[in-house]
């Protein structure tokens, strides 16, 4: 009996095609998610292997292909330059959702048994999103996870930058260059503070209406939903050497605003107090 002989490497192989068509292939999976009440749900996401970009991603209790094919409605609703289209070898990948990925004009392309690392950025992108998101912050429901999951897929198409785009994020990010001299670094919150973003600040201008001292021990930090208070001190000016608000009072109303503050956050107010 003759041995078989194979052509070359098929890894080799594998990884060129990649390589070679990285601009037109689309990767999608499906993974499991449990929640506080020890339920598991499946998140399905489609990724493009360009700019790392997610083209669509929702949740379920239930997958079924019919289900499957639906989403891939939805992902290519419109005409796309993609042409190779990468999936396992999951049963629910069956016969309908590759009937629909032809009728598009989109090749599936199955990876091999037991491979995952043939749909490796698919499966990159599932472990940093568990790493990042879902093993800090456990969802309770349906509703909690999809909200956990359109945070982090913002935060990864706008502010978290990747190595293989050359720091960039999927939607381009430009370099942002120091503005002035002044300028503070600050960080804005993602994610409900597990991650930050970080940016430029310069110092807002002010106002002045009097060139009066106010000692900085006369100023005290509270929060409020309004960015306006009583200023006890009369008629005065004030600039505060704060990295990220500036605080002037306007006489004719005896009001103090502060201008800046972190995104997302409510506005700091810089109140004096009264003699």
């Amino acid at each position: 009996m003759r041995r078989i002989q194979r052509r070359g490497d098929a890894g080799k192989k594998w990884l060129a095609f990649l390589g070679n068509h990285r601009e037109v292939i689309v990767a999608r999976d499906l993974f499991t998610v449990p929640t506080a009440t020890f339920r598991g749900w499946y998140c399905f996401f489609v990724i493009e292997h360009r700019r790392r970009r997610i083209l669509h991603f929702n949740v379920t209790r239930h997958p079924s292909s019919d289900w499957i094919v639906q989403q891939l409605r939805e992902t290519f609703a419109e005409a796309a330059p993609y042409r190779y289209a990468i999936l396992d070898r999951d049963s629910i990948f069956n016969a309908d959702v590759i009937a629909f990925l032809k009728a598009t004009g989109r090749q599936p392309k199955r990876t091999s048994v037991q491979a995952p690392w043939q749909n490796g950025t698919a499966e990159r992108w599932i472990g940093s999103c568990r790493r990042e998101i879902l093993d800090p912050v456990i969802p309770l429901n349906e509703e909690h996870l999809g909200r956990l999951m359109r945070d982090y897929v913002h935060d990864h198409q706008e502010d978290r930058v990747h190595d293989s785009l050359k720091k960039d994020t999927p939607n381009r990010r430009p370099v942002e260059p120091k503005p002035a001299p002044d300028a503070t670094l600050i960080s804005l919150p993602r994610l409900g503070g597990l991650h930050h973003r970080y940016a430029w600040c310069r110092r807002p201008a002010t106002i002045p209406t009097e060139r009066r001292q106010l000692k900085a021990k006369n100023w005290r930090i509270r929060k409020t939903p309004s960015a306006i208070g009583s200023f006890a001190e009369g008629r005065a000016s004030e600039v505060l050497n704060h990295p990220y608000i500036a605080v002037f009072a306007s006489s004719p109303k005896r009001e103090v605003f502060a201008v800046g503050g972190r995104q997302g956050d409510i506005k700091p107010m810089l109140h004096a107090p009264a003699q």
